[in-house]
């Protein structure tokens, strides 16, 4: 399951939750009770935002992706050279 970070926007504290894609928390006292973590002095109904974080982006491999041959050792290529 993916995880998110939210920042709350009452406190400035940043928690990172397990959850679905689809799914999204909206308040600081969801967000609390999905973390486990205590709600402390802030508000449960404190609005908290998603972050954008940099995270790994998983590209499907190219199909038909020739990669090019390297030279051999001392070989300068010429016109109409293929190696």
């Amino acid at each position: 399951m993916p995880t998110y970070d939210y920042r709350c926007e009452q406190n400035s504290r940043v928690v990172e939750v397990e959850h679905g894609i689809s799914e999204s928390v909206s308040n600081w006292g969801e967000l609390c009770a999905r973390a486990e973590i205590p709600l402390g002095d802030t508000d449960p109904a404190a609005r908290v935002e998603r972050a954008i974080t940099g995270g790994i982006l998983a590209l499907p491999k190219r199909s038909g992706f020739a990669a090019k041959k390297k030279p051999a050792a001392g070989h300068t290529c010429g016109s109409g050279c293929s190696h």
